[in-house]
């Protein structure tokens, strides 16, 4: 099961990173590390705030176009096309699952294109942007 997640590259809402945290760990003692993966698009905000979280009980990897590095200290970079369009067209094809948090017209147009073709996307609408159906 890969599992994604999405998110804006600055936080609006002040409750984003306790709760995001929470997910990453509530994931990594829940799921079988056999049978899950995690997947960021390798960005600052959301992503990173996720990846901080994690302890490294689930494979994790950041998707980054071609030569870039997320910078996250846990977790390994992937290369996933040569531009952030590219990359997030292939991050859209890539999870089983999807969690978004706050997010833009980019969040929403991954999530969008996830859901399409059969995804399950988990939107913390509470958080607000595309989570909270904005775009």
């Amino acid at each position: 099961l890969v599992v994604c997640v999405l998110g804006g590259r600055e936080m609006q809402c002040q409750e984003s990173p306790e709760l995001l945290k929470l997910i990453a760990k509530q994931l990594e003692e829940a799921a079988p590390t056999d049978q899950v993966v995690l997947v960021t698009g390798g960005l600052p905000g959301v992503q990173a705030t996720f990846a901080s979280g994690c302890t490294g009980k689930l494979p994790l990897f950041h998707c980054v176009p071609s030569g870039g590095s997320s910078g996250n200290a846990v977790g390994k970079d992937i290369s996933a096309g040569k531009d952030e369009q590219q990359k997030g067209q292939l991050l859209a094809r890539l999870g089983d699952v999807y969690i978004t948090c706050e997010g833009g017209p980019g969040v929403s147009n991954e999530a969008n294109l996830a859901f399409a073709r059969g995804a399950l996307i988990l939107p913390l609408s509470r958080t607000g942007g595309a989570s909270s159906g904005l775009f």
